[in-house]
């Protein structure tokens, strides 16, 4: 995706930091989510 231009002009117009996140950047919230101390976060949203 990051070599799709649409993707990346995507990424700029709605992201922050303008920018995709890099694997370490992301890693912490990913495992936290993918745990069972997540679950009152992935309850606010069902359809996740």
């Amino acid at each position: 995706m990051a070599e799709n231009p649409d993707m990346v002009a995507f990424a700029r117009q709605r992201v922050p930091p303008q920018r995709w996140g890099r694997p370490r950047e992301i890693a912490g919230a990913a495992l936290f989510l993918a745990s069972d101390a997540a679950s009152f976060v992935k309850l606010a949203c069902p359809d996740c």
